[in-house]
């Protein structure tokens, strides 16, 4: 977390905080870069993170949008932007008047359709890793280029579960078969996890492989709440990170290494940021351990890093612990990762396959431990 540091320190003294007349201070162009080929990095004292980060990482790849699941703390996350059902409730008229523009539904179809999405953040984020939609003519195009391969294990399984409940059949009704409906259920939309992972495996001559985790279509429109967005088909805001890059290096030995970068247009360089980097540090980790590669270098790009001026003393405060003890900040700055060997699916992974140990220091060798205090 060294650059971290440096970028906290860099940024505190550009400005005369006492002659600020704002509530932030910003800088654009922000480039930082974390190796974590051999654990996570996280600030001391991120225990909680530490403890609900595999879980909220194997949300995100399920391509779940619903915080329902979630940990209380990871659930707080978006407690302020998610549809609840007082709010849905409360909007039924609106949303009611809008939908029927175009579909003729009834009041209470619509309102059991709506409570469908309590607790959801939408279009955004692992929904879009695992369902990116995506039109007829690019989905055409992809199969002839074989790039469209085998559906993942998690949606097999769930549109099998589907298909022994509905019993579909044929328009000349016959009896439909199971890889048919799994096939009819999944067009319309590229799992772009699956295929980043099939295409790493795969595929000797890739180098760099994208992954969208926001789409402006889905953006809230002007002047319309993140619950109501969410009601009407589109996401709950825009993510941190919009975006991410896999680079795929070829080593010695046949040995591959991934690394990745993040696109981030707007973000808090205090908590949020070193939260962003460990989850998908994490992620990269998991990536690479599914394909047989080892992870590298993951990279983010910022362009707007933004610091609260209510946070100023916080960082001081990380800052000065940084500086009491180099070595041992640096030391303690990370969390162990070990992944059972026998979990090779991702999409099969719970938080059993995945220990994470964030590494503690005592007070005999960390001459002050603000940090810590800082980030709980």
């Amino acid at each position: 977390m060294k650059q971290y540091i440096q970028f906290l320190r860099n940024l505190l003294s550009s400005v005369n905080i006492s002659s600020l007349n704002t509530t932030h201070i910003s800088t654009y162009a922000v480039s930082m870069k974390f190796d974590v080929s051999k654990s996570i990095p996280m600030l001391p004292g991120m225990d909680e993170v530490c403890n609900n980060l595999v879980e909220y990482v194997l949300w995100m790849i399920s391509g779940n949008s619903d915080t329902s699941v979630l940990s209380e703390y990871n659930r707080n996350k978006w407690s302020n932007l998610v549809p609840t059902e007082d709010f849905i409730r409360n909007n039924l008229d609106d949303v009611f008047a809008e939908i029927q523009a175009y579909d003729n539904l009834d009041r209470a179809d619509v309102l059991e359709y709506m409570l469908q999405y309590k607790g959801h953040i939408g279009k955004m984020l692992g929904y879009l890793w695992r369902f990116m939609p995506v039109s007829d003519a690019s989905i055409s195009r992809l199969r002839r280029n074989d790039i469209v391969v085998k559906i993942a294990s998690d949606k097999l399984q769930a549109y099998q579960d589907d298909f022994n409940v509905l019993q579909p059949r044929n328009d000349d009704g016959s009896s439909m078969s199971v890889e048919h409906f799994c096939k009819m259920v999944d067009a319309g939309t590229l799992d772009q996890l699956q295929n980043l992972i099939l295409s790493i495996k795969n595929n000797p001559d890739v180098s760099v492989l994208h992954v969208q985790c926001f789409s402006p279509e889905f953006s809230p429109l002007d002047g319309m709440s993140p619950q109501k967005s969410v009601l009407m088909g589109g996401a709950a805001t825009v993510p941190l990170v919009t975006s991410f890059s896999c680079y795929i290096m070829n080593m010695a030995d046949n040995e591959k290494r991934i690394d990745m970068n993040l696109s981030i247009p707007n973000i808090d360089v205090f908590i949020p940021l070193s939260t962003v980097v460990a989850e998908y540090s994490l992620l990269l980790h998991l990536l690479a351990h599914v394909t047989g590669s080892e992870p590298g270098y993951l990279s983010v790009n910022i362009g707007r890093a933004i610091a609260d001026i209510d946070d100023f003393s916080a960082i001081n405060g990380l800052i000065r612990s940084h500086d009491n003890n180099p070595v041992v900040f640096d030391t303690y700055s990370k969390a162990d990762i070990v992944i059972n060997k026998e979990a090779t699916d991702l999409f099969k992974m719970t938080k059993d396959d995945i220990k994470l140990q964030l590494l503690q220091c005592t007070e005999n060798k960390f001459q002050t431990m603000e940090a810590t205090d800082i980030i709980h």
